[in-house]
């Protein structure tokens, strides 16, 4: 039972040895972090983020309103917050206890309504790009537009080292992206397809 005992506290010893932490937010200048060029700051339950871990290299998809995440073979969601700091950046808080190549912690997401536990990027040599996508309302079924902030960083040198991703990108007032309906993202091909064969015709 002893015996038992110990290889039971080293085991949970080891585990939070090798946990780390993971930090996501929104940056912005550094005097007013997450402020809007014309003053405003995000307010508490006004707006949604998600992190995505951009695996594969392979870039996000295009947004429309029947696919919000954009989210391409090579994409992973990892965290989604609704959580504004008092500067007015939009910031996750922080994940304590993460395992890097596994899955610690859960998520709800907001189109299903169900727990996700994603994989953590693994720890080790070289870098990733992860995407911060903004959406202007709290509730993602009725977001009309979106903004996105991109970053490259190095993944963890080591089980214990933490992650932080503090994008650089500043949210405007005036950064603020429609979410295309199906019928205008149609009428958008449609109309670039038009223009090529015209241009065909020409030559």
């Amino acid at each position: 039972m002893k015996k038992l005992l110990l290889i039971t506290t080293a085991i949970v010893g080891t585990m939070a040895a090798n946990a780390a932490n993971l930090v996501w937010n929104s940056a912005g200048t550094t005097a007013n972090p997450g402020v809007f060029s014309d003053g405003t700051t995000v307010s508490a339950g006004s707006a949604l983020a998600i992190l995505i871990w951009d695996v594969a290299g392979t870039g996000l998809g295009t947004i429309s309103s029947t696919d919000l995440y954009g989210l391409g073979a090579g994409n992973r969601i990892l965290d989604v917050t609704t959580t504004v700091a008092g500067n007015g950046r939009l910031n996750s808080g922080t994940r304590t206890g993460v395992t890097w190549g596994g899955s610690t912690y859960s998520y709800t997401d907001p189109l299903t309504g169900m727990s996700v536990s994603p994989t953590m990027p693994s720890d080790g040599a070289g870098s990733a790009t992860y995407y911060m996508i903004v959406y202007n309302n709290a509730n993602i079924n009725l977001a009309t537009e979106y903004q996105i902030l991109t970053g490259n960083w190095a993944y963890p040198l080591t089980p214990s080292s933490g992650l932080t991703l503090s994008f650089a990108g500043v949210l405007s007032a005036g950064g603020w992206q429609a979410i295309p309906e199906p019928t205008a993202m149609a009428l958008l091909a449609l109309g670039a397809a038009a223009l090529g064969l015209r241009r065909r015709f020409r030559k």
